[in-house]
C-alpha cells in the first residue's frame, strides 16, 4: 500500500439483506459513509489457578467474542437509506406511485427484523472485513451543517476478518482453513504471506464444503500453514440520491390530542432537532462446536424499541409549557424533501383496502388527488346498534352493526360511499369484521403531479420532558424540548416512517 493508500477516503462499504439471519451473502449495494467504528473484540480471559507460583496471570484463555458492535455515520440520502430503515423497523409495506419512477415505503416497528451482510474496505487495501448477521441496534437522526445525518448503531453476530491455512497446499482445489463462515461462492480470496503480508495468489471460490474446507480454483502456488486468507474487495458502483437538508428542505409539524398525527400544523420556529430510535438487542452464546465461529454469538435476539428526541425553537408563547404541565399527547411530524425529481406527471388520489372474512375487499378512496390524502385513515370498530360511517378530521370511522349479516361488503361500501369527499367501490356478500381489520388502515398511493424524494417521521404520541424558556444575557429566549415517544394505542403504532424514492423495494 502506498502512503496515499492509507487515506480513509479510499475505503468503501457495501451491504445486502440476508436471506437467512447470520448467513453471509455477497453484498451488492454500495453506500457512502462519513465514519465507521466497528470493533472486532478478539478477547481473552485469565486462567489464574493455585499452582505453586506467584504469577497472577498464569495463562491466557480465548474468550467468547462479539457481538461486533460499532457505528456507521451517513448523510441521509433517499435511495440506500431504506436498507437501514428495514434493519431498524422491519420490512416495509411498498406502494407503486408510478412504475419505474416513484415508490412509497411505509415502515412501522415489526417483531421480526432483517439482518445484513456488510463489507468494509479499510482505505485502499485489496481486501474487506465482512460483518454478517448484522442487526441495526439504533439510528440517531441529527442535523450537521444543515445536512440530515444518521448515526447508525450496529451489532454483528459474526465477522470474517481473515482465516489461516491449516494444511499446506500446492496443487489441487482443496484448501483447509480455520474459518469459512462469511465466505460465499461469489467471492475471490487472496492468500497472503503470514510474515510479510505480501499477496501470494488469488483464487475464486467454487464451494464452501465445511467450516474448515473450501473448494477453490486450481492451486498453482505453495500455500504454507498459517498463510492468511482474506476476501478480495469489489469494484464500487454507486446509485445515490441527493442528501436531505433541514433549512430549505424540511418542515416540522405538531398537533395535540387524539388523532392529531393525521392533521398536524406546521411550526415555523424550530431550528434543530434530534430523534433516537433504539432496538434493545440481546446476544446469546451457546456450545455449538470448537471452531472459531463458535466463539461468536449463536444468535442476537430482539427485545423492545424506544424513541426519544429533542427539538430546539425560540420561545413564542407558553403553549408548549402548558402541554408539559398537562402531560398532553403531542403528535410530531418531521418531513424532509430533497431536490430529486421522481418524474411523476399526474396527481393521483389516495386509497386503501378494507379486508373481509372472504375474498371480497373494499377500495376506499379520497376524491381529491394529491399527497395530502395519505393522511386519511380508516378505523373499523364494532358497534352495538346499526351500521354507520362518519368522518372526523382525517379519520374515517366505520362502526359495524351488532348484527353480523348487516356488515356485508355491499352495505359497508354504501355507508362509506355516502360520506363527503370519500368514495368506496367493490361489492359482495362477504362480511367486514374487526378481526380482519384489527389495525387502523392508512390511505396510501396519493401523490402530487410533481414529487421529490421524501423522508417523513411521524411520532403519534409524545410527551414533553421538563423544560423551561430560560434566559441568558443578550440572548434570544430558547426552548430546548426533550420528548419521549409512546405507543399510541388509538393509532396502533409507536413510530411511523415513510420513505419516497425511485427504489421499488428493499
Amino acid at each position: 500500500m502506498s502512503d496515499a493508500g492509507k487515506y480513509s477516503k479510499l475505503g468503501h462499504a457495501v451491504l445486502s439483506k440476508e436471506a437467512t439471519a447470520g448467513t453471509a451473502i455477497y453484498p451488492a449495494t454500495f453506500f457512502e459513509l462519513l465514519s465507521e467504528s466497528m470493533l472486532p473484540n478478539w478477547d481473552h480471559s485469565d486462567s489464574s489457578p493455585i499452582a505453586d507460583h506467584r504469577s497472577k496471570h498464569f495463562r491466557p484463555v480465548k474468550n467468547k467474542v462479539g457481538p461486533f458492535v460499532g457505528n456507521i455515520v451517513v448523510n441521509v440520502e433517499p435511495k440506500t437509506f431504506g436498507h437501514w430503515l428495514t434493519g431498524l423497523l422491519g420490512e416495509a409495506t411498498d406502494y407503486t406511485l408510478e412504475a419505474s419512477a416513484s415508490y412509497d415505503h411505509y415502515f412501522t416497528p415489526l417483531t421480526t427484523l432483517e439482518t445484513y451482510t456488510i463489507d468494509i474496505s479499510p482505505a485502499d487495501e485489496d481486501y474487506v472485513e465482512r460483518y454478517f448477521g448484522v442487526r441495526v441496534a439504533g439510528v440517531d437522526f441529527s442535523i450537521n451543517e444543515n445536512k440530515l445525518q444518521a448515526n447508525i448503531s450496529l451489532s454483528a453476530q459474526r465477522i470474517f476478518q481473515n482465516a489461516r491455512v491449516t494444511t499446506e497446499a500446492s496443487s489441487g482445489t482443496t484448501l483447509a482453513v480455520d474459518q469459512t463462515s462469511g465466505i460465499t461462492t461469489s467471492d475471490t480470496i487472496i492468500v497472503l504471506n503470514a510474515s510479510t503480508g505480501a499477496s501470494i495468489a488469488e483464487y475464486t471460490v467454487t464451494s464452501v464444503d465445511s467450516e474448515t474446507q473450501l473448494t477453490i480454483s486450481e492451486i498453482s502456488d505453495t500455500l504454507a500453514v498459517d498463510s492468511i486468507v482474506v476476501i478480495k474487495k469489489q469494484t464500487p458502483s454507486y446509485s445515490l440520491g441527493s442528501e436531505m437538508i433541514f433549512s430549505g428542505g424540511a418542515s416540522v409539524e405538531l398537533a395535540n390530542g387524539t388523532n392529531g398525527i393525521h392533521n398536524p400544523t406546521a411550526i415555523t420556529n424550530v431550528e434543530d432537532f434530534k430523534i433516537s430510535i433504539k432496538n434493545d438487542l440481546e446476544p446469546k452464546w451457546a456450545a455449538t462446536g470448537a471452531d472459531v465461529v463458535d466463539r461468536m454469538p449463536s444468535n442476537i435476539l430482539v427485545k423492545g424499541i424506544e424513541v426519544t428526541g429533542t427539538m430546539s425553537n425560540f420561545h413564542v408563547d407558553p403553549k408548549y409549557l402548558d402541554m408539559l404541565r398537562e402531560m398532553e399527547q403531542v403528535c410530531l411530524r418531521f418531513k424532509f424533501e430533497n431536490s430529486d425529481d421522481l418524474n411523476s406527471s399526474t396527481a393521483e388520489a389516495a386509497s386503501a383496502t378494507v379486508e373481509t372474512d372472504g375474498s371480497d375487499t373494499l377500495t376506499v378512496a379520497y376524491d381529491t388527488a394529491g399527497d395530502a390524502g395519505n393522511d386519511l385513515c380508516i378505523d373499523i370498530v364494532q358497534g352495538t346498534t346499526t351500521l354507520s360511517a362518519a368522518v372526523s378530521g382525517q379519520v374515517i370511522t366505520v362502526t359495524l352493526s351488532a348484527t353480523p349479516a348487516q356488515n356485508t361488503t355491499t352495505l359497508v361500501a354504501a355507508a362509506i360511499d355516502g360520506l363527503t369527499d370519500i368514495s368506496c367501490s367493490d361489492e359482495g356478500t362477504d362480511l367486514v369484521t374487526t378481526t380482519d381489520n384489527a389495525d387502523r388502515i392508512r390511505l396510501a398511493t396519493g401523490r402530487d403531479a410533481a414529487e421529490p424524494s421524501m423522508l417523513q417521521i411521524d411520532l403519534p404520541y409524545t410527551v414533553f420532558d421538563p423544560f423551561n424558556a430560560n434566559m441568558g444575557e443578550d440572548d434570544i429566549v430558547m426552548e430546548e424540548i426533550n420528548f419521549t415517544a409512546y405507543r399510541d394505542n388509538n393509532d396502533e403504532h409507536d413510530v411511523f416512517v415513510r420513505l419516497r424514492n425511485s427504489t421499488s423495494d428493499y
